[in-house]
């Protein structure tokens, strides 16, 4: 800025008037004198900063940082303490990263105890002939011809075609399997030698069930009160005496004997998959134990608990009959005689099963995978260890004395004594539970955080704070 002011004297020729000397400044002063401001105002900012940043070391309740912005101290000291801080933050990176890691992956500790019970509730016996039809029953070529295309194994082309002549609106495929397969009291030599408890049984006892391989009965199947045991022993159990009757097997029936399956009463009898097989002429002692599992659902674990259509329970072999039945009813348009849950769809015959069901086994194997019928979040588990042994010549002679017409050789082919009962009045319980939750994360955090730096999670609020602060002052030129 230039300051101009006029000064006039008088002389002879008339006013004069000049003008004072002008101070002036360059524009490169100019700039010169600006950047000179700048540097200075930017060296008082970044001193301020550093000793904020120095202020807050010295403050923090870091272990040891202090000591490395010292200005008191040494260049090596300080170099050696900002190091040792330096490792410290290092391994706590470290082990929160392996700690965090760990946490995702939703890790499982599974609790085990055992209880001890004054009773034992008693499981669904279901017992099968692994001969699907009588030959004796089946009398005419019709009958065998249908029966033949039942049975599993065998070309599907070839099945079909024994078949081609049949009408076949005149049949109930339940009926035929009931009418054909073995009888109850034949099955069972009912009296003093089928008995639970010590108490005889009677048909009554047992609940027919058509399955895929063939009629089969279930003792203790839920309809009435289920039965209990307050003693863990052979004579309070469950002891049976049957008949294979294998002069009435069919040539292509490959094992003789039969198939027990032990299950729950709400669990719907599947034989074929979880049958346990058993061969005639001897005893057969099945030792049950009970397992109570529980199960996490996601994320921790697979578990799942939802309503079926056609099952009050959801249970794994449930949901995969349930499955089962809507793939059949979906390739084929028809119920089969096994599983027969609706009134209104048309159960399936021979020639509208075995297109759909046989040829496709593989898709129905995929598409049964795809079901999701994982474990449920709670179930009860009946295993078995099954021991064997032979029948004593005077216990053979007493049954042939009892059942008149039998032989001991007769015994020897076609008769079990089969025994089921429990080992002890125990049930062994399986719990599943969160290995590591965010409260252990955190406590783990914490403690490395107090063993190498001697601080706290409110230390990492303190960092924070400090670099929110600093950073409004002087982006913002603002206090907060």
């Amino acid at each position: 800025m230039v300051d101009r002011e006029e000064k006039c004297q008088g002389n002879r020729g008339g006013v004069v008037c000049s003008l004072p000397k002008t101070n002036r400044t360059s524009p490169k002063s100019e700039l010169r004198e600006d950047n000179i401001r700048i540097a200075d105002t930017t060296k008082k900012e970044t001193d301020t900063a550093k000793a904020a940043i120095i202020a807050f070391a010295q403050s923090a309740s870091v272990l040891g940082l202090k000591n490395a912005v010292d200005p008191n101290s040494s260049l090596f000291r300080r170099l050696l303490w900002l190091c040792c801080v330096l490792a410290g933050t290092g391994f706590l990176i470290f082990h929160m990263w392996n700690r965090i890691i760990y946490y995702s992956t939703n890790p499982v500790a599974v609790n085990m105890e055992v209880e001890y019970k004054s009773s034992l509730e008693f499981p669904a016996v279901t017992i099968c002939n692994n001969n699907v039809f009588l030959n004796s029953s089946l009398n005419t070529s019709v009958d065998r011809d249908i029966a033949y295309t039942y049975i599993l194994g065998g070309q599907v082309k070839d099945r079909l075609q024994r078949i081609e002549h049949v009408n076949f609106s005149d049949y109930n495929w339940t009926e035929f399997f009931k009418k054909h397969s073995h009888k109850a009291k034949n099955m069972f030599s009912f009296g003093q030698d089928c008995l639970w408890s010590t108490r005889p049984l009677s048909p009554a006892n047992f609940t027919e069930r058509v399955t895929p391989i063939g009629t089969c009965y279930t003792f203790n199947a839920g309809s009435s009160p289920k039965l209990s045991t307050n003693f863990a022993s052979k004579y309070a159990g469950l002891d049976l005496l049957l008949d294979a009757e294998l002069d009435e097997y069919w040539p292509i029936t490959v094992e003789a004997g039969f198939t027990i399956m032990i299950h729950e009463q709400d669990d719907v009898p599947v034989p074929p998959l979880l049958g346990i097989p058993v061969a005639p002429g001897g005893i057969v002692d099945l030792v049950l134990s009970v397992k109570q599992v529980e199960n996490l659902p996601p994320p921790h674990g697979k578990c799942q608990e939802r309503q079926l259509a056609y099952f009050d329970k959801f249970s794994t072999v449930n949901c995969i009959e349930e499955c089962f039945f809507n793939l059949t009813l979906k390739q084929c348009s028809c119920q089969v005689p096994w599983g027969r849950y609706h009134d209104d769809v048309p159960e399936c015959s021979p020639v509208e099963l075995l297109p759909c069901w046989d040829v496709d086994f593989e898709t129905f194997s995929i598409a049964l995978n795809r079901c999701g019928c994982h474990a449920p979040c709670s179930e009860t588990i009946y295993e078995y260890t099954m021991f064997s042994s032979k029948m004593a010549d005077g216990y053979k002679h007493g049954l042939v004395a009892r059942h008149p017409g039998t032989t001991v050789e007769y015994i020897d082919r076609n008769l079990l004594k089969l025994r089921v009962f429990y080992k002890s009045l125990t049930v062994e319980k399986i719990t599943q539970q969160e290995a590591y939750s965010m409260l252990a994360l955190f406590a783990d955090i914490g403690g490395a955080l107090g063993l190498v730096l001697g601080s706290t999670l409110m230390t990492a609020v303190e960092i924070v704070d400090f670099c929110a602060v600093l950073a409004v002052r002087y982006l913002l030129g603002k206090k907060i």
